[in-house]
């Protein structure tokens, strides 16, 4: 029994340990191109927000860990509400500033900013993780005149020269180190 609960207990370690290890290299910095799709009802009507567009993210970095500093984004979109209305919008926002916090590869984080479209001002809150080393997911929440409608956010980081991290992924070593493990416990188990 106690044999079985401490294979239960490696099995348990490694699986948590692996994305950990994994993430350690992930950095953060660099260009991203990302897609939005938020769906909602305004005034009764169905409504869509569709944006894409491309995140530039400036990190500094001190013994090792990445810390925020700022970021543009530049954005082409298209709000739709019922079969009446359809406003395409596009922004282009330099210099936005993050609170400067460190970067914890694979935990989640967020920013906001605020942008007009059509007029009207528009409040987006950001809350994204880096899942790989060139991919985030998230949400999105945009919020008008006190009414907030949240939905998906992805990003790919263009691996193709700019932006790419370089780090490599040990996502294997984990599953090595228990492919190496799990034979001693069944050889025990035989003995």
């Amino acid at each position: 029994m106690q044999r079985k609960l401490a294979l239960a207990l490696v099995v348990v370690f490694l699986l948590m340990a692996a994305p950990l290890y994994a993430d350690s290299t992930w950095k953060l910095a660099g260009t991203w191109n990302y897609n939005l799709n938020i769906a909602g009802t305004i005034d009764g009507s169905d409504a869509s927000l569709k944006e894409a567009g491309q995140i530039i993210l400036r990190m500094t970095e001190s013994g090792g860990v990445e810390y925020f500093s700022d970021y543009d984004i530049t954005s082409k979109g298209n709000l739709t509400i019922g079969s009446a209305y359809s406003y395409g919008y596009s922004y282009d926002n330099k210099n936005l500033t993050i609170n400067p916090i460190a970067y914890v590869p694979g935990a989640s984080f967020s920013t906001e900013y605020d942008t007009r479209i059509d007029g009207n001002l528009v409040h987006f809150r950001l809350t994204i993780r880096q899942t790989a080393e060139n991919s985030i997911s998230g949400t999105a929440t945009v919020t008008h005149n006190g009414t907030s409608y949240t939905g998906p956010i992805s990003a790919t980081r263009p691996t193709g020269g700019d932006g790419g991290s370089g780090g490599g992924c040990n996502a294997g070593y984990a599953g090595l180190m228990l492919m190496g493990i799990l034979p001693l416990f069944f050889y025990r188990r035989k003995q």
